[in-house]
C-alpha cells in the first residue's frame, strides 16, 4: 500500500470516528397532497377554508386541488378565482372525493358519507355540543382520520382557529347588537355607545375568552359601560389588565348579574370556546331584561348559554322573545364570510403545507404535536376524549397507537 492510499484510509477512519448526523432519509420526503374542496349549505355557511390565494401557494407547493364549484360563492369568490390560480373546478362530489384529503367548512353529513372511503383524511369543524353518537359511529366504521379545525394548536399551545375567529366574533357581535338596538331594525332607537350629555349604554359580557375581550374593546371604543362577569378571579384581573381598566368585573353572583341585567342594553355570551359551557342563564333571569334590549349568543355551538337561546341560520338569524331581540346564529363570522375565510385561509394554508413537507399522515400526527392535538378519529377508532365522555363511546389515547419508535 502506497502513501496515498496509506492517507486515504486514515481520513476515511477519521470521518467514521467523528460524530455523524443521523440519518433520516424518510424524513425529507414530501408528499403531494391531492386536496378536495366542498361546498357547504349556504343557509347555515358562507365561509370557505380555503381561498384562492391558499390554494396558490399550495399548488406552488407541488400539491393538487379539486374544487367543488361555486363553492367559494358564499364568500364572494367565484371559480374562475380559483381555476386562474391552478385549482380543478368540479361538478360532481365523486370527481373531489377522490381528493386524499377533504376540506369543509362545516362538519360532515349523512350526503358526505357516502362518499368517504378508507384512508380519507378529512379537516373541518367538530362543532362538539352539535354531534350525536349515530354521526361519529358512522365516520368510524368509513375508517377515516378526522382533525377538527377548533382543536389544532400552534406552537405556542394556542388554539390559532378559535383565536382568530374569536376576535371576529367579538367585534362583530358590538356591531350586531348595535345594528339590533338602532330604528333601521326596528329597536328601540339607541345608540350604542356614548354621547355628550346622554349616559352610555351598557353592555354586559359573560365570560373572558377572546371573543369577551375583543367584544369588550369594541364597546368600550364606542363610548359604552361594560361589565364582565366570569368564574375565575385571575382571568378577570388579567383581562382587566389587558383592556388597561375601564370595565367592571364580578364573579357570577346572581344578585350582581341580576342588577346589571336590569340595566343592560346589550347582553354578550362568550364563554371560551373547547370546554364544557360554564354558565346557563334561566329564563326567568331573562325576563328582568328590558324590553328592546339585544341578546348575541356567541356560544351556540356549544348549545347556547341563554335558556330562550334557539340556533338560526344566516338568512334568519334573529328573533323576539318577551320582547328580548336575539341573535344566535351557529357562527357569526359567517356574516363577514370574505373576511372571516381570509382569516381561516392563513391558518389553514401552513397546517396544509406543513402536512406535505411530511412524508405521510401519520409522520406528521407523530412528530407535530399541536396537529396532533386535533386528531379526534385516526383511521377509525375514537381517539378524542371529549368527544368519547360526551358520546358515550369508547376511545383510545392517541400515542398508543403508534409503534413505539
Amino acid at each position: 500500500m502506497n502513501d496515498r492510499d496509506l492517507l486515504k484510509l486514515e481520513s476515511l477512519t477519521q470521518q467514521k470516528l467523528l460524530p455523524q448526523e443521523e440519518l433520516k432519509r424518510h424524513f425529507s420526503r414530501k408528499q403531494q397532497l391531492t386536496i378536495g374542496l366542498l361546498a357547504t349549505d349556504q343557509r347555515i355557511e358562507n365561509r370557505i377554508p380555503l381561498t384562492p390565494q391558499g390554494c396558490e401557494l399550495l399548488i406552488k407547493n407541488g400539491n393538487a386541488i379539486r374544487m367543488f364549484s361555486q363553492a367559494g360563492i358564499g364568500a364572494s369568490f367565484n371559480d374562475v378565482d380559483y381555476s386562474e390560480y391552478g385549482v380543478e373546478i368540479c361538478h360532481s362530489m365523486e370527481e373531489v372525493y377522490q381528493s386524499e384529503v377533504i376540506v369543509k367548512m362545516t362538519p360532515l353529513d349523512k350526503k358526505d358519507l357516502q362518499y368517504l372511503k378508507r384512508g380519507h383524511v378529512v379537516l373541518s369543524p367538530l362543532h362538539l355540543y352539535l354531534q350525536n353518537k349515530e354521526g361519529i359511529q358512522a365516520l368510524l366504521r368509513k375508517r377515516v382520520t378526522c382533525i377538527a379545525f377548533e382543536y389544532l394548536q400552534n406552537d405556542f399551545n394556542a388554539f390559532p382557529i378559535t383565536q382568530i375567529l374569536s376576535e371576529i366574533s367579538g367585534k362583530l357581535a358590538i356591531q350586531v347588537a348595535s345594528n339590533y338596538l338602532s330604528n333601521e331594525s326596528n329597536g328601540r332607537g339607541v345608540f350604542l355607545g356614548g354621547i355628550t350629555g346622554i349616559s352610555p349604554s351598557e353592555v354586559v359580557i359573560l365570560g373572558s375568552s377572546t371573543a369577551a375581550e375583543y367584544a369588550a374593546r369594541t364597546a368600550l371604543g364606542m363610548g359604552a359601560t361594560v361589565k364582565i362577569f366570569d368564574d375565575c378571579v385571575n382571568r378577570l384581573r388579567d383581562l382587566n389588565e389587558k383592556l388597561g381598566g375601564g370595565i367592571s368585573t364580578s364573579i357570577f353572583y346572581p344578585q350582581a348579574l341580576s342588577k346589571a341585567f336590569k340595566s343592560a342594553d346589550v347582553v354578550i355570551g362568550a364563554l371560551s370556546q373547547n370546554n364544557p359551557l360554564e354558565l346557563f342563564i334561566p329564563e326567568e333571569m331573562m325576563d328582568i331584561l328590558k324590553k328592546g334590549s339585544v341578546v348575541v349568543d356567541l356560544n351556540m355551538m356549544q348549545g347556547g348559554c341563554f335558556e330562550t337561546s334557539e340556533l338560526r341560520g344566516v338568512k334568519e338569524p334573529s328573533y323576539v322573545t318577551n320582547g328580548i331581540v336575539h341573535y344566535c346564529v351557529r357562527d357569526i363570522t359567517t356574516r363577514v364570510s370574505r373576511s372571516a375565510s381570509i382569516a381561516l385561509s392563513n391558518v389553514l394554508t401552513s397546517v396544509l403545507l406543513e402536512l406535505s413537507n411530511c412524508p405521510s399522515i401519520e409522520h406528521h400526527i407523530r412528530y407535530h404535536i399541536g396537529f396532533a392535538e386535533g386528531v379526534y378519529i385516526y383511521n377509525g377508532v375514537l381517539t378524542n376524549e371529549d368527544v368519547g365522555q360526551r358520546l358515550d363511546l369508547d376511545y383510545k389515547n392517541l400515542n398508543l397507537l403508534f409503534p413505539i419508535l
